[in-house]
């Protein structure tokens, strides 16, 4: 990519509600750092979510061109933006709560600013998110809401120039209270970062042996014993946990698979070596190669409602959905449940003593569930790759005001 270069450099602003850790500073939109000269201003909004107020900031690399501020108030926000940022910049809202939660903000910026762009709403990617509506009346009142907040947000709002959300689903988790719509809004659905990665997978050489004598199974684990993430948290024993899952592992294996692990990106080298040698007890392989490589080679799939099982979707493989009977964590239980639900999958459920039986010898795929999961939870309207789209559209639209 051509860097273009300007004597001065262009400020481009971020309205971000999320933790700026290793994660955030790996969202695609820096890249433009190294093809075009700009710098970065990010607003983090601390008084969306508590936990933000504990968090700590992870500085970027490249201190010089990226400055990050972050504000305990929403109208401390609106008179930073009010006193410091020029009009004719480039806002971007990067969160994950809906507009609604900084509403006073949201409406200055779309009075005040021409080239303002909504990136990436947070919810949506798990199916907890989307619970089943049976009542007929309930449907017709929700339909009700969401129609009338569209054109409610289209009166009141001129809207982003761009709305750009990675799935279908990412953009119903919003409804039926609020999206970021107006007149002039091109709401555009990209596909996420799953069919990226599954492609790009294919290039690298798998770390499974393949026989003809034995099949194999993957498990996609979830670090439940250590999740403490954005001030939420699993409660469970860990040992009576993977002695339940070491249950159902020694099985598969005694049926004639070899059974792998993925660990949670997450997961620190600590509980990592813990987990190989004090739980897993050979139970199971882990392998030290990402969830969607891993996928592509395995004949089965076991999770819980791990969204890299996605990966598993793309490749067509049969998953069992896993229920821990000492999971007291309703979202999840929901979760899993509602992943089962979609692809038309098998559920079982186990503790540390027993495993519901199933012949897994016998697990298929439903081809329709499996494609309109695809269509909905990781497809998107364009050919190009997710990221590199936007970051195309983005730089255009740099290059309109410089």
């Amino acid at each position: 990519m051509k860097v273009i270069t300007k004597e001065k450099p262009i400020k481009l602003y971020i309205l971000a509600d999320r933790p700026i850790d290793k994660r955030f500073w790996k969202y695609w939109i820096f890249e433009l750092l190294d093809e075009m000269k700009i710098n970065f201003v990010v607003l983090q909004l601390t008084f969306v979510h508590d936990f933000l107020k504990d968090q700590k900031v992870t500085p970027p690399i490249r201190k010089n061109e990226i400055q990050v501020l972050q504000f305990s108030k929403e109208n401390l926000v609106i008179e930073y933006l009010d006193h410091n940022v020029d009009k004719k910049s480039l806002v971007f809202f990067y969160t994950w709560a809906a507009p609604n939660l900084f509403m006073n903000l949201f409406s200055y910026v779309d009075r005040n600013y021409e080239n303002y762009y909504y990136l990436m709403h947070g919810l949506g990617d798990n199916t907890n998110d989307h619970p089943i509506i049976s009542n007929v009346f309930e449907k017709i009142w929700v339909w009700y809401k969401k129609i009338r907040f569209a054109f409610g947000m289209k009166r009141r709002f001129r809207g982003p120039k761009y709305w750009l959300d990675s799935t279908r689903m990412r953009i119903k988790a919003q409804y039926p209270y609020l999206g970021p719509l107006g007149f002039r809004t091109k709401l555009i659905v990209t596909g996420n970062h799953f069919l990226e990665r599954f492609l790009y997978s294919k290039q690298f050489q798998s770390q499974i042996k393949k026989t003809e004598e034995r099949k194999s199974a993957l498990w996609l684990d979830q670090n439940l014993p250590n999740v403490d993430q954005f001030g939420y948290r699993i409660e469970l024993d860990a040992k009576k946990y993977y002695k339940g899952l070491s249950l159902i592992f020694n099985h598969l294996k005694s049926i004639g698979y070899d059974v792998y692990l993925t660990v949670h990106p997450d997961t620190s080298e600590h509980d990592k070596n813990v987990l190989e040698i004090k739980l897993l007890k050979n139970s199971a392989k882990i392998l030290n190669i990402p969830s969607e490589i891993a996928s592509i080679e395995v004949d089965l799939i076991l999770t819980h409602d791990s969204t890299a099982s996605y990966f598993g979707v793309l490749a067509n493989k049969p998953i069992v959905n896993l229920m821990y009977e000492h999971l007291f964590d309703e979202l999840m239980n929901q979760s899993i449940k509602g992943l089962s639900r979609e692809l038309n999958s098998p559920l079982i459920h186990f503790d540390e003593n027993q495993f519901d039986p199933l012949d897994f010898d016998k697990v298929t795929i439903n081809l329709k569930s499996y494609q309109k999961f695809k269509n909905q939870y990781i497809l998107g309207n364009q050919n190009t790759p997710p990221y590199v789209y936007m970051k195309t559209l983005i730089r255009k639209e740099i290059e309109s005001v410089w």
